[in-house]
């Protein structure tokens, strides 16, 4: 093996050891291979687990965007053949090869000549099947090319277990994060749906700003879970149909604080703990618990702040009826540059004006 390819082995399973970024692994290693092999195009796919087919994870080269649906069942084509068997194989005349299904290049509209398919396996469990097709002429594939696919899917098999973890984590993180949010619903039937309707507009203001899908996906987490310090506070308190008093209002207002102290304590970003202390500050200081002013409230509590008063006045509240959306648009007009962000403000009314409903 060249000095060079064994480069390429390192820095990908460097790359699988040290990146979460999974899709960008897996293009890597795809683009090692084609170059390694000089190939035209490559595949991976994935075992459903749940179905017991194969599907695309991910397809370079011509007409790769062609296949992105499709699905092969165990045993179909070379690669349903190599999973199903758990074997490598080289095919040098794909369309003398009776493992081979012409109709899946009929539906993609690529034309496979040759290709090396191999099994990606991690801790001896099936995961998927790596496949490189059309060696460059005159050239064909040979012995090494399949040694070398070899090595190439054994970090690869697990980047795609990582991804698998990764997937199944995610998950109990929304879990968790959704029992969270009903705890303080449950306690508060009042606002029911409050939390997550100011997450849906936060997260479509942060659209429209042109905000991060990751910045997007934390101001979401963080507008979900902005109220749960009110777990704290008295259900009597919460639901009261008249104006509390400052003694409830003090303990009403610490709930920001107390959401922070949860949050903290709490494998998340830390951003997300942030943007929960500071979702009840002003620009002009006059908010709470801190008294920030400005730029010291992160961008993500400032779109927070304008989705929760968007929200709270136009749905129905245990002392006022609810005041609607143009009043709403009309509140925070007026706070403008003052106690709301300005850009946030305009995002809004641009959402509202495009037709977004909030639900």
């Amino acid at each position: 093996m060249s000095t060079k390819i064994d480069q390429q082995l390192v820095q990908l399973i460097n790359k699988v050891n040290s990146s979460l970024d999974v899709e960008t692994v897996l293009n890597y290693a795809m683009e090692t291979a084609e170059e390694a092999l000089q190939a035209e195009a490559s595949a991976i796919f994935e075992v459903d687990p749940d179905r017991g087919d194969l599907f695309f994870r991910l397809a370079r080269g011509e007409k790769a965007d062609h296949v992105k649906t499709m699905r092969l069942k165990m045993g179909e084509g070379v690669a349903g053949w190599v999973a199903q068997t758990g074997q490598a194989v080289i095919v040098l005349r794909a369309e003398a090869d009776p493992r081979f299904d012409p109709d899946l290049d009929a539906k993609s509209g690529f034309h496979t000549r040759s290709l090396v398919s191999v099994p990606l396996q991690h801790q001896d469990r099936l995961l998927g099947v790596i496949q490189v097709l059309n060696k460059r002429p005159p050239l064909e594939f040979n012995r090494e090319d399949l040694e070398l696919l070899t090595l190439l899917a054994q970090p690869i098999a697990t980047a795609l277990a990582n991804a698998q973890v990764y997937t199944r984590l995610a998950q109990v993180s929304q879990q968790v994060i959704k029992t969270l949010s009903m705890t303080v619903e449950l306690r508060d039937p009042y606002t029911a749906g409050h939390q997550r309707r100011v997450a849906q507009m936060a997260v479509a203001i942060a659209q429209e700003m042109g905000l991060s899908k990751d910045r997007q996906e934390l101001l979401r987490i963080g507008s979900i879970l902005h109220d749960i310090g009110k777990i704290v506070v008295p259900a009597e308190i919460l639901s009261k149909p008249g104006q509390i008093n400052s003694l409830e209002k003090e303990l009403v207002r610490n709930h920001s604080r107390v959401g922070f102290e949860l949050l903290k304590e709490i494998d998340f970003p830390k951003e997300i703990a942030d943007i929960v202390v500071q979702h009840h500050e002003r620009l002009d200081g006059s908010g709470y618990p801190k008294g920030l002013k400005g730029d010291e409230i992160s961008l993500e509590a400032r779109i927070i702040a304008v989705a929760d008063v968007m929200e709270a006045m136009t749905f129905h509240r245990p002392y006022r009826p609810a005041l609607g959306v143009d009043k709403a648009l009309e509140e925070i007009s007026l706070e403008r540059g003052k106690l709301l962000d300005a850009e946030v403000v305009d995002a809004c009314h641009r959402l509202f004006q495009k037709g977004f409903k909030l639900e």
